[in-house]
């Protein structure tokens, strides 16, 4: 990424963070957005800062610049990530887009349509349908980012393993994994749900223990072929230690696979944890959820279309978005396609 581009989306930023101190509440979640949205801006601008120090070295073009401009290329991608970005900060700022409460009820506007008040009518207890659906993606978007990266640990834990150190090591670790895949994922969620009850972790940790044989084959070939390399012989020959090997020589070769399959996999994550909730074993009411607004919205196309059209829209442009992206990154570290 270029360091205008950068500079670009830093102004972009500083003008939306200060654009909602002035709405800014004394909640906790607004605490919360207002710091995430100042500390990702001090990110930028350190980023920004350091491009363009780097800027006009004269040195090769880094992989790094030719994914960039293979993705910029690619049309798809780029609208699957400006969508990315802006659900990202819609997420973030919840508290302060939210036009009211999202747990207040309101017994005397119960499933009304579209008014002045509420853009989209209210849900079956009288609560603003946009306000529950803003709060439902960002809570949606959090949980399975963070099963996300639980299952990427995971996988790659057990890729890195069973591809380095091969022979009955490999076997046990793969043979158990398509075992554990093998289990219906429903199933295997009711179960564990009963077993360990409702609640957001333990949500994440059902919905990471789901996939990883599909990261792990993919980090175990990447292994397979990279153990046999030279630099890789040469730190066994200087002494250096299987883990220290795996960490420090072989998985940053396996970091392309791993971000195109996380970026994949979170498209994926934001269905299943939906689905999970559309069947009442997901993310618990009162805690607004687009799967269970959806869920109740069914019962009331008659009176508010909007509480089933709103969630379901926004589920469906939220995974589309992270899959268009995620296949535009794949092709962008597609060393055949890269130029």
């Amino acid at each position: 990424m270029k360091a205008r581009t950068l500079w670009i989306w830093t102004a972009v930023h500083v003008a939306i963070t200060l654009s909602v101190i002035g709405s800014a509440g004394t909640s906790m979640d607004h605490a919360i957005s207002f710091g995430a949205t100042a500390a990702l801006g001090l990110i930028l601008l350190l980023t920004a800062v350091a491009r363009s120090r780097s800027a006009g070295s004269g040195e090769i073009k880094s992989l790094r610049y030719l994914v960039w401009r293979k993705l910029q290329a690619n049309r798809a991608a780029v609208a699957g990530m400006v969508t990315v970005v802006a659900l990202l900060y819609v997420a973030l700022l919840s508290p302060f887009l939210a036009p009211q409460d999202p747990l207040a009820i309101n017994w005397a506007a119960v499933a009304q349509p579209p008014t002045d008040a509420n853009v989209f009518g209210t849900d079956d207890l009288g609560r603003d349908v946009l306000s529950r659906a803003i709060f439902g993606l960002r809570i949606v978007i959090s949980v399975s980012v963070l099963a996300v990266v639980v299952n990427m640990i995971l996988g790659t834990a057990f890729g890195l393993v069973a591809g380095y150190y091969g022979g009955w090591v490999d076997t046990v670790i793969m043979r158990f994994l398509e075992m554990w895949n093998s289990i219906p994922f429903i199933l295997l969620a009711i179960a564990l749900m009963a077993a360990l009850g409702t609640g957001l972790l333990n949500l994440v940790l059902v919905v990471s223990l789901s996939g990883i044989m599909q990261l792990a084959r993919l980090i175990r070939g990447q292994v397979l072929g990279i153990r046999r390399s030279q630099f890789v012989d040469a730190a066994r020959v200087m002494g250096v230690g299987g883990p220290r090997i795996m960490l420090q020589h072989i998985l940053p070769h396996t970091i392309a696979p791993i971000v195109v399959m996380s970026t994949l996999k979170i498209g994926e994550t934001i269905l299943t944890i939906s689905g999970l909730s559309f069947l009442g074993l997901g993310i618990q009411p009162p805690t607004p959820s687009l799967g269970a607004m959806l869920s109740t919205g069914q019962q009331f196309l008659y009176q508010n279309v909007m509480m089933a059209v709103v969630p379901g829209v926004m589920i469906l442009i939220t995974v589309l978005s992270f899959n268009l992206f995620g296949d535009g990154l794949r092709d962008a570290f597609d060393s055949r396609l890269t130029r």
